[in-house]
């Protein structure tokens, strides 16, 4: 299971489903050398949320517990990117 955030990152579970991993493409370093991700604030919190979800579903995976569907995710809460 993967969701995408700003259509540019993804967010899903790695290793065995007991972490949570986050992928984008590399983005070009700045003058200083550094990378930054820059979100609006609707993308972060639908970051910040899916964290959480993917957090609870590393613990109940973790725990040998994990149930195949996310019954606290909204009816309609879509994969698209902030949907």
């Amino acid at each position: 299971m993967v969701d995408k955030v700003a259509g540019f990152m993804e967010v899903g579970l790695a290793n065995n489903g007991q972490e949570i991993a986050l992928k984008h493409a590399v983005p070009r370093p700045d003058a200083n050398g550094l990378c930054q991700i820059v979100l609006s604030p609707r993308y972060a919190r639908y970051l910040a949320n899916l964290l959480v979800e993917y957090a609870i579903d590393a613990d109940a995976n973790a725990a040998g517990s994990l149930d195949k569907e996310r019954h606290y995710r909204q009816v309609g809460h879509g994969r698209k990117s902030g949907t």
